[in-house]
C-alpha cells in the first residue's frame, strides 16, 4: 500500500477525486520551503494558467485566472514567521468572483520575488522565490 507524504516540488500529489470543471484548473495544494539561500512559496496545479501579480510595500498578491480551490482546507492562512531570515510572514489563498484565486503573501520588508512555473509529472507549480534576508 502505497503512504501518502505530502506535496513537495520533487513529487507527490494529494488524491484527486474528478477532474475539474470545463475550463478550470484546481488548485491542489498551496506549499512552502526553504532550498538553496532562498525561500519559495508554491502552489500545485492541475494545469497552466494565466495568472497577474501586484507588488505592495509589504505585500504581494498573484491572481489566478480560471482556478477553483480544491480542497477547502487549502484556504488557511500558512505562518511562516517562524523560519528565520526569509521575508515572507504568511501566505493565504482567497477565492473571488469570476473563478480567480488571490495567493496573499504577506511581506516582513519589501522584496522583489522572481515568479516562474515549471511542470513536473501530471503538474503545473507555480513557484514564488525569495533570497534570504541578511543576518
Amino acid at each position: 500500500e502505497a503512504v501518502y507524504s505530502g506535496v513537495t516540488l520533487r513529487g507527490g500529489a494529494p488524491p484527486l477525486h474528478k477532474p475539474p470543471p470545463a475550463g478550470l484548473q484546481y488548485l491542489t495544494w498551496p506549499g512552502f520551503r526553504l532550498a538553496k539561500n532562498k525561500a519559495e512559496v508554491f502552489l500545485q496545479l492541475t494545469g497552466q494558467g494565466n495568472y497577474q501579480q501586484k507588488i505592495k510595500i509589504k505585500k504581494i498578491v498573484i491572481t489566478l485566472d480560471d482556478v477553483e480551490v480544491y480542497f477547502k482546507n487549502n484556504l488557511r492562512p500558512i505562518l511562516t514567521h517562524f523560519f528565520p531570515q526569509i521575508p515572507v510572514t504568511k501566505f493565504r489563498l482567497k477565492p473571488t468572483k469570476e473563478n480567480k484565486v488571490n495567493l496573499i503573501i504577506d511581506l516582513l520588508e519589501p522584496v522583489e520575488p522572481k515568479i516562474s512555473t515549471k511542470k513536473i509529472g501530471q503538474y503545473v507549480y507555480l513557484i514564488v522565490s525569495f533570497n534570504l534576508l541578511a543576518e
